[in-house]
């Protein structure tokens, strides 16, 4: 399980769901993409169960962004420019 924030988690969250949203992509077809149930994957999407690593990684592929982007855009713009985000 990697550890978040919850103002990092909220913000890969949204970025996971606007992804899935881009390439058309359901719930359902990423639950079958991790192998999990669809309410395991609603519960991820909603914050009340943490994605795993491994799950994470085959999510940013799946949606098709690099894992840093979920990262980077939760880390907002000093991250993104090098800078400190602390």
């Amino acid at each position: 399980m990697i550890c978040m924030s919850s103002a990092t988690t909220t913000v890969a969250l949204a970025e996971i769901r606007a992804g899935l949203a881009r390439k058309s992509l359901t719930q359902d077809q990423l639950a079958t993409q991790l192998g999990l149930s669809r309410t395991g994957v609603y519960r991820r999407l909603r914050g009340e169960v943490a994605f795993s690593a491994d799950e994470l990684v085959h999510t940013a592929a799946f949606i098709g962004v690099a894992l840093d982007t979920l990262f980077t855009a939760a880390a907002g713009p000093a991250l993104a420019e090098g800078g400190d985000a602390a």
